[in-house]
C-alpha cells in the first residue's frame, strides 16, 4: 500500500501499531518499490578489484529494518538488517545475482562497497527473488535501510 504522502508517512508508527492491536496483520515493513518490481537502478557503485572500465547497475530499494522478515526472503550469507545495530544504516544487502556482478565468490560479506559518495559495508546475501517478470532473469539489487 503506497504511504508516499507525508500525511501517512509522518505518522507510521501509529498506523503499524493500530494495524497490529487489529491481530489481522503479522507483520509490516516500508519498501521505496514492491515486491513485484524494482523501480530504480544506478550506476555509481565502486569496490575493490573492481574493473574501472565498467559502469555496473544496479536495482536500488529502500527498506526498514523488518522487510526481510515480512515478506520471508532467505539470507544465504551474513545477516539480516536489524534495530540493534546502528551501523546498519552505512550497510547493504545484495541478492546473489549482484554478487555475481560483484565477482566476489565468497567472502563478500563485510566487504566495502561505495556507492556514489557512502561506503557501505556488505552484511549478508540473500537468495534471489522474483521481483519483476518470472520469464526475465533475476536483476541484481542491493538494499539498504531508510526506516
Amino acid at each position: 500500500m503506497p504511504i508516499s504522502t507525508p500525511e501517512l508517512s509522518s505518522h507510521y508508527d501509529a498506523i503499524k501499531a493500530d494495524l497490529f492491536s487489529t491481530d489481522v496483520v503479522e507483520n509490516m515493513a516500508t519498501s521505496s518499490s514492491p515486491t513485484t518490481d524494482v523501480y530504480s537502478s544506478q550506476i555509481g557503485f565502486n569496490w575493490q578489484g573492481k574493473d574501472p572500465n565498467t559502469l555496473p547497475s544496479f536495482g536500488i530499494i529502500a527498506v526498514s529494518e523488518e522487510f526481510g522478515k515480512t515478506i520471508g526472503w532467505h539470507v544465504k550469507e551474513g545477516r539480516d538488517f536489524s534495530k540493534e545495530f546502528a551501523r546498519d544504516s552505512l550497510a547493504m544487502i545484495l541478492n546473489e545475482s549482484a554478487v555475481k556482478q560483484v565477482g566476489m565468490k565468497r567472502g563478500i560479506v563485510g566487504q566495502v562497497i561505495q556507492f556514489n559518495d557512502k561506503k557501505y559495508t556488505v552484511i549478508g546475501v540473500i537468495k534471489d527473488m522474483i521481483m519483476e517478470s518470472p520469464y526475465s532473469p533475476v536483476k541484481t539489487y542491493c538494499l539498504f535501510v531508510r526506516p
